[in-house]
């Protein structure tokens, strides 16, 4: 639906910048903004000509600018049996009356209904110069919302063929190297160094983080069906902090005061889940810092709570982190949290999170199916 504030903001901006001769208003320097305006949008003369429109308007009426170009607004949408409240309406912003009105218009394929119309009329040097109309219309804005989120999908479909082409064909090379690694470590044994030692091990441990960008990455493109069984809730804890040891500079504090539950999850879907928490949670204390897991039960649910130390996230960026593709890391490919997201709801629990510039971020894992032991 049409924001009003936004709309009129456009619309204020607009009216200082149109020149006093009317004839002259497709001149305005600010037509960039008139034409990325949300909603349909149209600008006449004060003989109600038609100077500019956008391109939601051309799609919402059914006709192109060059076709409706100096002809009479009215003329173009209202319907004979409409013309009373619409040369009503008009009439008033011709007297310098803003309007927010209903009224029926007429399309060019000849369908009819009812929108709303914001109007105001455009003021230079104390003189009328023109009118500005907004045409809000519900069905039309939930068409344009349906077309932009099929063309969302078409291209993550698109997307996913690729990448599971290109997952597939890395993971060989990289378990190629993570073994030669391990070889190499074995072949030296007793004669490595420190500094050897060190090299192995960045090898490693570079691997496994490729590794496990290409694992999100497919689990993004084809989630299976959860495997669900009943598990102890620190068994998928352990292996991840196995798998993925803490870097020296990040104090664990693992508190996990109800022993004896267990839930019913995917386990290895849930060891993803908890392996992108924690991996998040280390890279937002690149100085390192404290990263606190509790797993609390209660009557009715089972959580998890990772916490770190780090930056925090800005409130405003809030609502984009569990999105595909958004990432605050310069490195990152934004899949971790999404697919972590879709994993939980998978199996059947809730993801939240709680965060503060400067204090850290909280990310919290519910699940409702939990029993004692």
């Amino acid at each position: 639906m049409f924001r009003e504030s936004t709309g009129f903001d456009s619309i204020e901006t607009l009216s200082v910048a149109i020149p006093k001769d009317a004839r002259n208003l497709r001149t305005i320097p600010y037509q960039s903004l008139f034409r990325s305006l949300p909603t349909a949008a149209v600008l006449t003369d004060l003989r109600n000509q038609v100077v500019i429109c956008n391109a939601d308007f051309e799609q919402l009426s059914g006709y192109r600018f060059r076709e409706i170009v100096g002809n009479d607004l009215i003329d173009i949408l209202i319907p004979t049996d409409a013309l009373e409240p619409a040369k009503f309406l008009f009439g008033r912003l011709l007297l310098g009356e803003r309007v927010r009105d209903k009224q029926i218009v007429k399309f060019k394929d000849g369908s009819v209904r009812e929108v709303e119309i914001h109007g105001v009329p455009i003021i230079q040097k104390d003189e009328q110069v023109g009118i500005f109309v907004l045409i809000d219309d519900e069905r039309f804005a939930q068409k344009k919302e349906f077309s932009k989120e099929f063309e969302r999908l078409k291209q993550l479909a698109e997307l996913s063929q690729l990448v599971g082409g290109i997952g597939h064909e890395l993971r060989n090379p990289l378990c190629i190297i993570k073994n030669s690694a391990y070889l190499v470590e074995k072949a030296l044994n007793g004669f490595k160094n420190e500094e050897t030692s060190k090299y192995l091990a960045i090898i490693r441990r570079e691997a496994e983080i490729a590794n496990k960008i290409i694992l999100n990455l497919l689990h993004f493109i084809r989630t299976r069906k959860p495997q669900k069984k009943w598990i102890e809730p620190m068994k998928p804890l352990k292996q991840v902090l196995i798998r993925y040891p803490l870097p020296e500079n990040v104090t664990l504090v693992i508190d996990n005061p109800n022993q004896g539950f267990e839930i019913l999850v995917d386990p290895d879907q849930i060891e993803v889940v908890l392996l992108n928490l924690i991996t998040n949670a280390v890279q937002a204390m690149p100085s390192g810092g404290k990263l606190e897991i509790a797993l609390n039960s209660c009557s009715r649910s089972f959580t998890y709570r990772i916490t770190d130390s780090g930056c925090g996230i800005p409130e405003d960026k809030m609502d984009l982190v569990f999105n595909p593709f958004y990432s605050s890391q310069h490195n990152g490919i934004g899949l971790g949290l999404a697919i972590t997201k879709q994993l939980v709801e998978a199996n059947q629990g809730k993801i939240s999170l709680q965060s503060k510039i400067g204090i850290g971020t909280s990310l919290f894992i519910e699940f409702p199916n939990q029993r004692q032991i």
